[in-house]
């Protein structure tokens, strides 16, 4: 295989020096990875960390950066480039559409007069 390429996939394993000993198995030539991965920092708090991980089925310590470098190295593989994007996406979409900031205006009315919104698309809603 020439290039294999992992999207938001390694941080629902228990083990990723396996899939990453996988990934070096079926390269040819040394070839590349591209892993794309989210991870928890140390802005996460612990009880929304807790909250979602278990909600989008990451094991904790998949979500680690350290971790998840040991773990490369232990599955045959090194990191040539690390890119660290933060918010840069989600800054760049509401620059764009302003989409975030009328959802944030939509809950705020929601939270100001939920009776309305209950009279007009019901409980369930």
């Amino acid at each position: 295989m020439d290039l294999v390429w992992c999207r938001d996939v390694l941080s629902h394993l228990e083990a990723i020096e396996s899939a990453c000993a996988e990934f070096r198995r079926v390269l040819k030539n040394d070839g590349p990875a591209i892993v794309c991965q989210t991870f928890g920092t140390e802005h996460l708090e612990l009880r929304e960390a807790e909250w979602l991980w278990n909600t989008m089925g990451v094991v904790p310590n998949s979500a680690d950066p350290v971790q998840t470098e040991q773990a490369f190295g232990a599955g045959g593989l090194r990191i040539q480039k690390r890119i660290i994007i933060g918010t840069e996406f989600g800054e760049w979409a509401e620059e764009t559409s302003g989409k975030a900031t009328r959802q944030l205006l939509h809950a705020a009315r929601l939270l100001r007069a939920p009776d309305r919104y209950i009279e007009k698309f019901g409980k369930a809603a």
